[in-house]
């Protein structure tokens, strides 16, 4: 058995990703059988319009932040309550802080953001100043609408700077220096 698939893959797609009879998982798509008795299948399909979430992302300043990961999916909890989003579409920011995301479903979904370009230049952050998806936090979308002014505001990270050495004031090479955000 197959499961047929249709997927927008245009620049800026507009429709939503859908499974033969409607299903919006391969896991919950119908089987498609071919036999030798009948090796072609004519199967017809009709796209719903997708759920569209736009917004901006600038640092505290005002000045806008390009190339961040803007990421979308259903909030779920592992077996030990651990929440988590199951991603289900992501983009990034254009040279203005600009995104556009594309959804495949309605409901009540998280929205992140995470840097792209390395060394970081901020943390990651769900929508409305959640540092955890633990936190509540989200957004409603519908099939065919625009949810706009998803917006986040991050505060960029400092620099360090220094020199390592040994006792003697010798330069150390060959090691790493890393630091960690405390929560």
């Amino acid at each position: 058995p197959f499961r047929i698939g249709f997927f927008d893959l245009s620049p800026s797609p507009r429709y939503q990703t859908e499974y033969y009879e409607n299903s919006i998982s391969a896991w919950q798509a119908s089987d498609i059988l071919f036999d030798k008795d009948h090796p072609i299948q004519v199967i017809d399909a009709q796209l719903a319009i997708a759920s569209v979430i736009t917004g901006r992302v600038v640092y505290t300043d005002g000045t806008p932040v390009a190339q961040a990961g803007v990421f979308a999916g259903i909030p779920m909890a592992d077996e030990a309550g651990q929440v988590f989003l199951q991603q289900s579409s992501d983009t990034s920011t254009d040279s203005n802080g600009y995104y556009t995301l594309t959804l495949p479903l309605s409901g009540t979904v998280g929205v992140g953001i995470l840097d792209q370009v390395y060394p970081n230049r901020f943390s990651w952050q769900y929508y409305d100043n959640v540092t955890f998806p633990q936190q509540p936090m989200s957004v409603t979308v519908a099939l065919g609408s625009v949810t706009p002014d998803i917006n986040f505001q991050v505060q960029p990270y400092g620099i360090i700077s220094g020199r390592l050495t040994d006792e003697q004031g010798n330069p150390i090479s060959n090691t790493v220096v890393s630091w960690h955000q405390l929560m």
